[in-house]
């Protein structure tokens, strides 16, 4: 089991005044398993942005785009699956 994350704990102040991101700050936390269930068998799991974080790591909104133009990143997701080798 793992988990990780990474955040932002402040942007240009410019850029938040003329609302280019999200938030000017920000934490996003992933966690995932594995279970080998025997030599040949190995399942997975994966919850991405567990809390359901609304951000951003790229704009266009700084570089001349309207405000509140930006990439946002994915929301909560999951991963399931299984690998097999023979």
């Amino acid at each position: 089991m793992s988990i990780d994350g990474k955040g932002y704990l402040g942007r240009d102040g410019n850029n938040i005044e003329s609302h280019g991101w999200p938030s000017d700050k920000y934490w996003v936390f992933n966690v995932s398993a594995n279970y080998k269930m025997n030599k040949n068998l190995k399942l997975f799991a994966k919850c991405n942005n567990i809390f359901n974080q609304e951000y951003a790591e790229q704009t266009n909104a700084i570089w001349g785009g309207k405000p509140g133009d930006w990439y946002g990143m994915p929301g909560r997701n999951f991963i399931l699956g299984a690998e097999l080798t023979f």
